[in-house]
This record gives structure tokens, sequence and C-alpha cells, in this order.
């Protein structure tokens, strides 16, 4: 049967100088031997299109450019390349450059470049950086440059080739094969290829209409993210996909893209090609506008057009509390497989984009600096000036220095490095899950999303109002289809309570609640208003305020204010518990999730999956013989009274070092620079899970320091593992967070990993600058 290709016309106009191409039974091109980079004035974007061929050293070395009305061009996203000529085949036969077929093309250009590989943190990058690549967020310079494909055809003796049609795509038959449209020249330039390899083939059509088809055969284009897309005049778009995860998977490409919107400056439409490229390149079928009205939409024809409009202003202080439920709607979108490929945006994608930006891509394992660079990726295209993670510093109080619009990417930031779990990943399923999208919407994602290994997440109990108890008259909502409220919540307020009672195993426990209240009080306590009781026994609470809680009431959809907030971390005992959170005060609290992380449940709602959690309530390690490692260090084998086993390496007794690593042995610590590692070997003499622990404590630094570790990695007898991501502490009034105390050492868990008995070599890698500062020792210990 034969298949249908849908084709990509993109209008190639290349003026050939005489005798460069012949397409009769000698047709051969002589490239150029030296290569050189064209830019395009902005001043030509109107233009139709343009080409041109020079000659030098006896070859040809061919320009061309793609213009068009209402598109500002990026300034190198023309390219001209020279190549060694490739030889002539025999009649009816193609040839190609396998070298050059086998050369990764960059699609970014050199500012991209330069940018992708700053060596900061993008969580942290400053206006002063972004203007240095560039990124000025003023001018169009988001588009990718193009790829190129040649080849050599000789035509059948008495024939000649008519044009070229070049099919391309990511299955290796090319059953989703997309073409791009040719003329009689042996080469196509073209935006939106893949990242990674892409397979192709080359149909000529000759001069009796007949024609010609090579093998399937594959170009390359280098892996780094993000695949930018040129989308006709629409800036600032791209695939989510094309990403390795903490888990060592591949996010998938051309599923799920971010574009700008219609009147992206407030006036321009998406022409035709624009709207082309999205129906025929991209292939979307949903279309989700998460701005505040329809005037935004697209409209791609044959699309479906869902709206999740945001809120777009500054009360209370977070987009994330502000939207939480639209976050919602539109995961419930993406959790349908049928939808897919989808795109989404707001006007200029970027704000309310920002959001469902940062929730998808650490919902699906890109690492944390990955996901900040996705998003200041943004400042290369006309956003209305600059957007950046840290461009306004976290407010207490509402009067505090904050974007006109509220636009505050740190403070929903902020909210998410604050909760349970070992990576970012677990942080963003975990902020999720609390506010109300289920778990089976999330790892629907992660699924329809992932190819290659996916995380396997910690266990969690949670608790919907459906599932809790209520009690001194509190009582249950349901949330309207305008996803103002979660489906259900309980409201309570002085002496109305609601409870949860499950089975927990031994161990530390986050309580998290996803809370909403009215109430955007900057000096009122969170404490003053809900009180925490674990089997009617009351806890502390984290210290914060209403305002830093995202309470208030949204300044345009009249929205509750709600936010998942950590309430504190408690020690559990093995057995059933009672969790209850009361009303305190005259504010009406409404409360949409309860959800424990950490001491894993054994009965209830448990969550999904994972290994998390002890099987015993205490462990009691007791240290052996010293003994020697292959390489002559000291390591000592540990025992515990459950029979579980482990063994532990001082920390100043690494096997190897590299540079970037400066360890201080008179004070038996190590700091670990950019870059720095540092490699152990470890035995061990049973076969299991075991769990990696290092002492550490932040080191120097203002009391109010952000400390993290989300720049470690692991590599365990040479394979990367992920790891853990010790909790933020900052020592102000009111922290953000539990966990590291500046300059006091704790033992931290760092890491995961199935080992067989026997010795084996654990590197430490810190892709950063150190944040901590390690003693002591690293320990192995059978979980």
């Amino acid at each position: 049967m034969k298949k249908t290709i849908k084709v990509i016309s993109l209008a190639f106009a290349l003026f050939l100088v005489s005798g460069c191409f012949n397409n009769g039974s000698n047709n051969s091109v002589e490239p150029s031997n030296e290569t050189s980079e064209s830019q395009n004035d902005e001043s030509q974007s109107n233009s139709q299109g343009q080409s041109s061929a020079s000659r030098s050293n006896g070859g040809w070395s061919f320009s061309w450019s793609q213009g068009g009305s209402n598109s500002a061009r990026s300034s190198e996203s023309s390219v001209s390349k020279s190549y060694e000529s490739i030889p002539a085949p025999e009649a009816g036969k193609f040839a190609f450059n396998e070298d050059e077929l086998n050369t990764p093309q960059e699609i970014h250009t050199s500012s991209q470049k330069a940018y992708l590989n700053y060596s900061g943190e993008y969580y942290t990058i400053t206006s002063s950086a972004l203007s240095g690549f560039g990124a000025n967020g003023t001018s169009n310079q988001s588009t990718p440059n193009k790829v190129t494909v040649r080849w050599n055809f000789t035509a059948p003796s008495g024939k000649s080739v008519s044009s070229y049609t070049l099919v391309f795509g990511q299955k290796n038959d090319l059953s989703d094969g997309l073409q791009v449209q040719g003329t009689s020249a042996q080469q196509v330039s073209f935006y939106n290829a893949y990242l990674g390899t892409n397979y192709f083939k080359v149909i000529a059509k000759l001069n009796d209409n007949s024609t010609v088809e090579s093998s399937i055969k594959t170009f390359k284009v280098t892996t780094q993210g993000p695949r930018n897309l040129y989308v006709g005049n629409l800036p600032n778009c791209r695939d989510t996909g094309g990403r390795t995860t903490y888990a060592g998977g591949k996010i998938k490409q051309g599923l799920i893209y971010r574009t700008s919107g219609n009147k992206f400056d407030n006036r321009t439409a998406p022409d035709s090609e624009a709207k082309n490229i999205l129906q025929n390149q991209l292939k979307v079928k949903t279309e989700i506008n998460v701005a505040d009205n329809t005037g935004y939409n697209i409209s791609v024809s044959g699309t479906t057009v869902k709206t999740a409009f945001m809120d777009y202003g500054k009360s209370p202080y977070s987009n994330m509390s502000r939207n939480s439920q639209r976050i919602r709607q539109v995961f419930e979108i993406l959790g349908n497989e049928s939808n897919y490929p989808v795109y989404y945006h707001c006007r200029i994608g970027t704000d309310r984009t920002g959001i469902v930006g940062i929730c998808l891509g650490g919902l699906l394992g890109i690492p944390f600096n990955e996901v900040m660079q996705d998003y200041a990726f943004s400042n290369f295209a006309p956003i209305d000036g600059q957007r950046y993670p840290n461009k306004y510093a976290a407010a207490d109080t509402e009067s505090a220095s904050q974007d006109g619009n509220g636009d505050d990417p740190a403070k929903y930031i902020a909210e998410i490095l604050a909760m349970p779990g070992k990576n970012f990943q677990e942080q963003t399923y975990y902020s999720l899950l609390s506010l109300g999208i289920p778990s089976t919407t999330l790892d629907k994602v992660i699924d329809i999303m992932t190819e290659g290994n996916k995380a396997t997440i910690t266990p969690y109990t949670l608790a919907t109002a459906n599932d809790m108890t209520l009690d001194g008259g509190a009582t249950k909502k349901t949330g309207g289809s305008d996803y103002k409220d979660p489906a259900t919540y309980v409201q309570i307020s002085n002496g109305k309570s609601v409870s949860y009672k499950t089975n927990f195993a031994a161990g530390e426990a986050d309580v998290v609640a996803f809370l909403g209240c009215t109430n955007k009080s900057s000096s009122t306590k969170l404490a003053a208003g809900i009180d925490l009781k674990i089997d009617g026994v009351s806890q502390t609470i984290i210290d914060r305020n209403y305002w830093r809680c995202g309470f208030g009431t949204t300044q345009r959809t009249g929205c509750t204010g709600y936010m998942f907030i950590k309430l504190g971390k408690y020690n559990l005992t093995a057995g059933e518990h009672t969790i209850t959170i009361a009303g305190k005060n005259s504010d009406t609290f409404n409360v949409g999730t309860i959800s424990v992380y950490g001491a894993t449940s054994t009965g209830g709602n448990g969550g999904n999956g994972g290994n998390g959690g002890e099987t015993h309530t205490t462990h009691k390690w007791v240290d052996g013989t010293a003994a020697n490692n292959s390489d002559s260090k000291e390591y000592i084998p540990m025992t515990c009274s459950c029979g579980k086993v482990g063994a532990k390496i001082a920390i100043n007794n690494f096997s190897s070092k590299e540079a970037g690593t400066s360890e201080e042995v008179n004070t038996n610590s190590c700091k670990f620079g950019k870059n720095g590692s540092a490699t152990y070997k470890i035995p061990v003499t049973k076969s299991g899970t075991y769990q990696i622990f290092m002492t550490a404590k932040a080191g120097n630094g203002s009391n109010n320091e952000t400390l993290t570790s989300r720049g470690i990695s692991f590599v365990v007898d040479g394979n990367a593992v992920s790891a853990y991501m010790p909790e933020r502490k900052t020592t102000d009034a009111e922290p953000n967070g539990l966990g590291m105390t500046l300059n006091t050492p704790k033992e931290l868990l760092m890491a995961e990993v199935e080992l067989t008995a026997g010795e084996h070599t654990i590197q430490y890698k810190q892709g950063t600058e150190y944040r901590l500062v390690y003693s002591e020792f690293v320990k192995l210990l059978q979980k």
C-alpha cells in the first residue's frame, strides 16, 4: 500500500551559477573546501528568500536563507558550508559522503551554544550574563540553524532530474516521514530536524515523471537540547523532548511543544507558514492555551483547542499558588495519550507557559539545571524584556519588591525545592501530587513521554478529602468545573478539624498539606491558623506567614490562593497513626490533600512503586575490624542488629581524585569543586539494595544562603546513579525548609543502588561549585 506523506513546502529559491549542477548522466557537485558563517540582517526579514553561490578553490559554496513577512530571523540562522566533493555514482544511483552524514550538525546558533555551555547554575543566572549571550528578551534570536543534506545522483542515460524530495523522520522505516521539497540542486537545507539520529531518503523526479529513490540512510544532529524550532513568525518555540533524565532515560521528541501564542507581541498573528508547520510538520492534535482569554488561541485547522486560563496578577505572590488548579487541568490533558502531539502556550510563551514547562520538565526527570536552562532560553525571543529564575528576590510581604505582574518564578521554584524527595523529579512529583493531580495521571505522562529507563518514585501516603474524617463541624466541598478549587476539599476554621488514619513504617516522615486561604496576611503565622497533631499530640510546624504560604484571593479570577505546604518532618514508629489538621482562629482554610513522605505506608492509600522506607524499626550498626581494599586503603566493615551489612571508608581515603577536588586532610574534610570527583573502593559481603551516605555540612556563606546539592552525581561500577538532593535550609527567622544547617555536620542519604557481594567502585562527582563540605565517612549501608 502506498503511504501518504505530508509535504512541507520550503519554497527553495536557489540561484544556480551556470555549470554548477548538471542533471544529465554526470551531474556532480564540486563544493568548496572552506566553511564560513554568514549572518542575516534583520532588516531583510521581509524578503521572500535569497540564495547565493560562489566558487573557491575549484569548488562551490552555497548559502540559502528563508524569509517571510512579519518574521524576525535569527542573526545566525543562515549558514554557508563547504564540503569535499561526492564522487559521481553509476547511472540511476545515489552517492553520499558517509563521514559528512555521521558528523553531527549543530542546530544552535553560536550565541545559543554559548548560552547552553554556560558554566554556572541557570537558577542563579544574572541579567548581565544573559545579555552577554545576546539573550536580551527584545528581539527574535530563538530560531535554530538549518541542517544541510547533500548527495550526488547520476540520472539514467537520456534523462535528467526535474527535482528532488528529501524525506526524514525518527523511525528507521520512515513511517513518520516528513517531506522537504527541493529543486534540481543536489542538497537541501531545512529547519526542525530531530536531535540525534535522523533517518532519511532522497527521491529524484526525472523529466519523464518517473522517480528513483535512495536507500534509507541517517544523518546526525548534535544531541544537546533544547530542540528549538522554527515555526514561521512565531518565536520562542521548542520541543520538550530530547533530553536525558535522572534515571538515564530519554524524553521523546515530537510529542509536546511549547510556543508563543496569537498576538505574542500584542499585534502579530501567526502567519500561514507557522500554521502549516504546526499542522503538517509538528502534526499537532491539541492546543492548550494557558493565557487568560481566547484571543491568544492559534486555532490550527484540525486541532482541538483546550483552555486552562491562568491568572496573571501580583496577589498572592506565587504563580503556582494562583494557578495550581489550572496546572491540574493541563496535566489531565497531558495524561490522555489521544491528545498527542500537544502544544501549549500563553501569549509570549514564558511566564504561564514557564510554570507548565518547569512542572513538566521536573516531572519527567530532566535535571534541575537543565529545567532552569530551558526556562531562561526564552530570553532569546522578544518576551517584553528579560525573564530569569531569580529576577526578583523572594519576598516575605506583599509590598516587597516584585514584578508588577507578579511573575516571580523563584518563589514557586523555592516551594518545589522545599518539598521532600531525593531529586528535583521526586520533589516535582510530590508537589503535583500534593496539589491534587492523581498519581495515575502523573505516571501516565511519564510513561507516554519517556523511552528507556523510568524513575521509580519512593512510596508515599496521600489522602484526598474523600479519605478524610471530619470533626467539629468541618464541611466537605466539591470544586467547580472552572478549577478554582480542588476536586474535593474540606473547610475548617476554629474548632473544626480533618484527620486521616493509616499504617506507617518507622522512620522520619514529612507531612505536607495542600492548603488554601483567602487571608494573605504578612504578619499572621501559619501556626496561628492551624494545628497539626499526630496521634492527638500537637506538633511544631515550620514557621511562616500567610503571604509566604501563597494565600490570598487572586487578582483576576478570584480564586483562593493555594499551596502545597510542608508542615515539618516528624519521627514515626511502626504502626497506625492519625494525622489531624485543626483550625485555630477565625480564618477559613480549605484542605485539599494531606500527604506523608518518607515513612513507607503499610496500609491505606500507599504510594506506587519504589523501594523507599525501612523494613524494621531501628538500625544499630556496629563497626567491624578495619581492613584494606584492593588499593590498600583502609575501610571498616559494618553489621546491623537486624542482620544487614555495610561498610565505610574515611572521606580522605579516596583511591583517586580529579581536578577540581580540594582535600583538607588535616581537618579530615573535602570540598569538591566544580567538575571535581573522588573515587572510593568499598567491599560488601551481601547482595542487596544499598544506600550511600556521606556526612556533610553547609559551607561558608551568609545565614540566608540557599544550600543544595543538585549538582552532584554518582557513578557506581561504571554506571550512573541518581543522586538524592539533601533538603535546603536557610537559617533566617522563617526557614523555607528543613535539613541542612549552616556549619553543622549531618549524615545525608546521597544515593541508592543495587549491589552484589564484593568490592565496588563508588565515584562522587560534583557538577557545580561546591556548596557542601564533606567529612568523616562515605558509607554503604544495606537497606
